[in-house]
């Protein structure tokens, strides 16, 4: 399906009443309607599963919409719009589409009935015991049916080593060292497929860009670059194995080795940087441009992406087993296996802030929001830490303790992945060894001391869990793409907006399967030829699946140029069509919509000719 927007220099309600002519099926070879004074043309299509742009999709199965924004002057590719975008089934009694798009610009929020593009969902990797194979889970977090929320189950065919859930591309990533392959996942609906194989033993992965890097190697290491196809880009070889990957920022990744050297790989760079060996000792951590490491003498050694060979040693008064640097670059964790203690360190001020005492070793660390959240190894309690009041020079972090409803002795076994974070709600989710719950915890200090939420992840005991934020990924300037899957069959609509003042687009499609029957919509259409201006004439008109055949209509034209309007009333007759007696003062597009209709008659549009 493609469509071809249209932008209709209109400011006001009458004419946003055109946008629900998309939702009749016939609507479809007529274009796609979009109003607003932004400048903006719209134009909507769907992919199917082989990358085809089809007209149909069919219920229960999986298919793209993409949504393509142009500069309609330039002809050129909009950059820098952050549109909202959802699907709406067309049924008999419900909203126009222009009233629904009100509605979210006015609330921020779509009708229940609808069906969003965005959506989250825990993503958990685990099998039925320490020999079976892994399976891939995906569990939708706003179902309203817990029993029910299960979407997918990809076999995974071997044990993983590690996986992700890439930040940029709707996949799940898993490698398995046993047959040196990396696996592709598809979410939400869980299609596994080969998509790099050939290496030695393949076990860490890290996003980079739209791209991944994996560590291979059991003895020496290389890391390994593949593009979003599958297709090996480079290599670069370590002289050890490697013990750290991790993902400094959205484009930049660092590699630690066994032997304290270190590679870091940044888009734009001609070549790798290197940190020769001795360069780290013990724990690293990496983020928004910083390199954390343990140093000798209780200190934690910095430095930085943009001059690494520039360090700055920070006494923290322990020895440090584990580190962890938010994303922004500007606070870092660390933490001793020896003893319950961690330590908070303002990178920007080179200085230790606040000293921790928790009730157990640290296992796991994640930020969200302001605050970071520690698991521990044998107990129960998650530590909240607020960083918000470190605004201020002479305040303090705020410290909450989550206790999960769990007994400490679950906690005994170690692993990482067992946490997710949720940057949209500034919370995380987290699953402890043995239990198959994931709690959901709030950031901020004060609050209550139990989890939000739990969900229970079904069929399989979770070793790792992340988090999958379905939306509209940008995959170029002014190209928006979302996955769907629709269970039902029917007449259904895509709704996108821009906000308010900006372009609001509605395009109508079918799908093939059960619940097709419904009836179709009634839609006003125009049969006779396009009419002249300032030419006295007929204008016919049809109303497609009219069934009140003895219903006076009040009908409305308005010039959406120039905001000219003219009223007539109108008697459909037995097969449904009304003549017009109209005279239109200039060429142009006018909008030709039924009075009162509660957006039950989609409108059509009229263009007249000079």
């Amino acid at each position: 399906m493609q469509l071809a927007g249209h932008q209709l220099r209109n400011s006001f309600s009458c004419a946003l009443a055109a946008l629900a002519f998309a939702a009749a099926p016939e609507a479809i070879a007529q274009g796609v309607f979009a109003s607003g004074e932004s400048g903006l043309a719209v134009k909507a299509s769907l992919i199917d599963r082989q990358g085809r742009e089809v007209e149909r999709v069919g219920a229960n199965e999986d298919f793209r919409i993409v949504l393509t924004f142009t500069d309609a002057l330039r002809k050129t590719p909009a950059a820098k719009l952050k549109p909202a975008a959802w699907v709406r089934r067309v049924a008999p009694g419900s909203p126009s589409c222009a009233n629904a798009a009100w509605i979210v610009r006015a609330t921020g929020a779509i009708s229940a009935n609808d069906i969003p593009l965005e959506r989250s969902y825990l993503v958990s990797l685990g099998g039925d015991g320490a020999e079976s194979d892994d399976r891939l889970r995906v569990v939708d977090l706003d179902h309203r049916l817990k029993s029910a929320d299960q979407i997918s189950v990809a076999p995974l065919g071997g044990r993983a080593g590690s996986f992700i859930v890439h930040p940029v591309l709707p996949r799940a990533f898993v490698t398995r060292p046993a047959t040196g392959d990396v696996l592709a996942v598809d979410l939400p609906w869980g299609k596994a497929s080969r998509f790099a194989q050939g290496l030695t033993h393949p076990v860490l992965i890290a996003p980079f860009g739209d791209h991944i890097v994996v560590a291979d190697g059991a003895d020496g290491g290389r890391l390994v670059e593949f593009d979003a196809t599958g297709a090996q880009l480079g290599t670069v070889a370590l002289t050890s194995g490697i013990a750290t990957l991790v993902a400094s920022n959205k484009d930049t990744v660092v590699a630690a080795a066994n032997d304290g050297s270190a590679v870091v790989i940044a888009a734009g760079d001609a070549a790798p940087r290197r940190l020769p060996a001795g360069s780290l000792s013990g724990a690293m951590a990496a983020g928004g441009g910083v390199i954390a490491s343990a140093g000798p003498q209780q200190a934690i050694r910095l430095r930085w992406l943009d001059d690494l060979d520039r360090t700055i040693a920070v006494p923290v008064g322990m020895a440090v087993d584990g580190l962890f640097v938010r994303d922004d670059g500007r606070y870092l964790i660390a933490w001793s296996a020896q003893e319950p203690k961690a330590v908070i360190l303002d990178i920007a001020r080179a200085r230790v802030v606040s000293t921790i005492r928790t009730d157990d070793i640290v296992d796991e660390t994640a930020a969200s929001g302001s605050a970071i959240f520690l698991t521990h190894r044998t107990s129960s309690t998650v530590t909240v830490i607020d960083l918000a009041p470190l605004s201020s020079p002479e305040a303090a972090p705020v410290e909450r303790r989550v206790r999960l409803p769990l007994p400490d002795t679950l906690q005994k076994e170690r692993g990482p992945g067992r946490i997710a974070t949720s940057p949209a709600t500034a919370s995380v989710l987290t699953v402890r060894p043995g239990s198959n719950v994931a709690y959901t915890i709030a950031a901020g200090g004060g609050l209550s001391d139990a989890p939000m939420a739990a969900v229970t992840i079904r069929g399989d005991q979770p070793r790792m869990i992340s988090r999958f934020d379905q939306r509209l990924y940008e995959t170029s300037t002014g190209r928006f793409e979302a996955n769907l899957r629709l269970a039902k069959g029917g007449a259904y609509e895509v709704v996108s907006t821009t906000g308010a003042g900006g372009t609001t687009m509605c395009a109508g499609f079918s799908v093939d399967g059960p619940g097709s029957d419904e009836p179709p919509p009634i839609a006003l259409r125009v049969v006779s030829a396009p009419p002249v201006a300032k030419v006295p004439g007929t204008l016919m008109l049809t109303l497609d699946n009219w069934t009140h055949r003895t219903e006076s209509l009040m009908i409305r034209v308005d010039d959406l140029a120039f905001g000219w309007s003219a009223r007539v009333a109108a008697k459909p007759d037995k097969d449904a069509s009304m003549a017009l007696p109209l005279t239109f003062p200039r060429e142009g597009r006018y909008a030709v919509w039924v009075e009162a209709s509660d957006g039950r008659i989609a409108p059509a549009v009229v263009d007249v000719k000079r």
